[in-house]
């Protein structure tokens, strides 16, 4: 295999919907590149880091035919995984949070287990994202009341068409604390209107506040900030976005890359028409995300997807995501304590399994999340909508120089 290099070339502004929520943001920043690679063609086979090894979370049953929206998180000994399950497709009747725990990093897992309880109602639950905070696995999980397409009349459709709106009705995201004592979640709170996470917490480099990435409720960037000792005000900023009322975003997926004196955010890309544009959007905060610069659609091999961002304890950024389709699964790295990247290798590239029950999926390996234990990066992804894989990848082998032993704790 052949080491792969490529291009991010930054495209002007093209019309995108956006919120009229959306606040102004500052000035362009000069610096928008994510990509400082090489200046060459973007091209594939690529190098796959030494040492890789894959397993299996979770593979679906007749019961349980539909997984997606993999979260991952560590209580410091122990790695808990959660998704959310339906019966046959996605926000079905039947749709639970499901996960199961592992004891060896990720090399077998207990038998699975419901997270949290149906609701009462006929709201739907949909996947959250886990994360460590203070020594506590907390995890926000999203609800609504229903999911579609509207236009400016109010006509609903199920699919998306040009002239309709990704709308979720009555959108909130509830959040929910481990009980070591009891071996249950807690429901804390109401957490956030009007958001669907995407992306993990990130603590800020104040150490004062958290940040997150995620969608509102007709699909646009949003940024999600609060108080480290304080999650009951939380702050959503909508990413500006030039706006096409014909053909308007739809899940925009965010994570956000944190820096010292920058903050990166990444977002899907795809419109009603546009299945695949094939780039991600970018955006930049340089007032520690209290404003962002108006998000830019690059030609940054990105399918639409849910991207993963992130920081090894070493320093060096990472990008873990589909590139041209979600057939193949990648990561990009770059240097220590930087916000950007210049290096990619596959962490998928076999064939993804058929998927064998009949729903909407076909096949992929998607919507990868990220969490750095002991030596070893985990990478957790839906395989085909159906299943849950996960890919151990050693430290060293994403490293450009070696690093001392105690740079490999839990992350």
């Amino acid at each position: 295999m052949y080491q792969a290099t490529w291009t991010v070339l930054l495209v002007s502004v093209v019309s995108l919907c956006s919120a009229a929520s959306t606040a102004q943001g500052p000035a362009s920043p000069t610096d928008t590149a994510l990509w400082k690679g090489p200046h060459q063609a973007f091209d594939l086979p690529w190098n796959s880091p030494q040492g890789v090894a894959h397993e299996w979370i979770h593979l679906g049953t007749e019961d349980w035919q539909y997984l997606h929206g993999i979260s991952l998180a560590t209580d410091g000994s122990n790695i808990v995984a959660t998704w959310e399950n339906g019966h046959q497709v996605e926000h079905d009747s039947g749709c639970r949070v499901r996960g199961r725990w592992t004891h060896d990093g990720g090399r077998t897992w207990l038998p699975p287990f419901e997270v949290i309880p149906p609701t009462d109602s006929n709201r739907h639950r949909s996947h959250g994202v886990l994360w460590n905070q203070d020594g506590n696995l907390h995890m926000l999980v999203t609800t609504f009341e229903r999911k579609g397409y509207q236009n400016a009349e109010g006509q609903w459709v199920g699919s998306a068409r040009p002239g309709y709106q990704l709308t979720y009705v009555d959108l909130q995201t509830e959040h929910w604390i481990w009980n070591h004592q009891t071996d249950t979640w807690d429901l804390q709170r109401p957490f956030v209107s009007g958001v669907f996470p995407s992306g993990k917490p990130k603590p800020l480099p104040s150490g004062d506040n958290w940040i997150m990435g995620g969608f509102d409720t007709h699909g646009h960037p949003v940024v999600v900030r609060w108080r480290h000792s304080d999650m009951e005000s939380p702050h959503t900023t909508v990413i500006p976005l030039d706006v096409d009322p014909i053909d308007p975003l739809r899940f925009g997926e965010t994570d956000i890359l944190v820096g010292t004196d920058r903050l990166v955010a990444l977002s899907r890309y795809q419109t009603n028409s546009k299945e695949n544009p094939g780039n991600g959007l970018i955006s930049i905060s340089e007032d520690d995300g209290q404003t962002w610069s108006k998000a830019i659609p690059t030609t940054f091999p990105m399918a639409a997807s849910r991207p993963c961002l992130g920081r090894l304890s070493s320093g060096e950024p990472y990008l873990i995501f589909n590139p041209n389709d979600r057939r193949r699964l990648a990561i990009a790295t770059g240097p220590q304590n930087s916000t950007s990247l210049d290096r990619v290798f596959l962490v998928r590239d076999s064939p993804p399994p058929e998927p064998r029950f009949p729903a909407f999926s076909r096949p992929q390996w998607s919507y990868p999340i990220a969490l750095e234990y002991k030596d070893q990066l985990l990478i957790a992804y839906s395989a085909s909508k159906e299943d849950a894989a996960i890919t151990a990848i050693p430290i060293r082998s994403l490293q450009r120089s070696k690093t001392t032993e105690k740079h490999h704790n839990t992350n």
